[in-house]
């Protein structure tokens, strides 16, 4: 939760924009910070009884999207 603060700001970024990879965009942080979320939702829903059912539906409405 703090990255979408520091982004916002764009606290810390100057070094990044310099590097090749990053000088049309910093998208390459905003989805590395949205697999971080996923993952971290998924070792806190691991420790649940029902994880095996954890992230079905929404594979089911995605299926149902497609």
């Amino acid at each position: 939760m703090h990255y979408k603060t520091l982004r916002k700001r764009n606290a810390f970024l100057e070094n990044y924009k310099k590097e090749k990879i990053f000088s049309d965009s910093l998208e390459e942080f905003d989805s590395s910070e949205e697999v971080v979320t996923k993952l971290i939702e998924e070792y806190k829903a691991a420790e649940r009884t029902d994880y095996l059912e954890w992230g079905q539906e929404g594979a089911k409405n995605e299926e149902m999207q497609s």
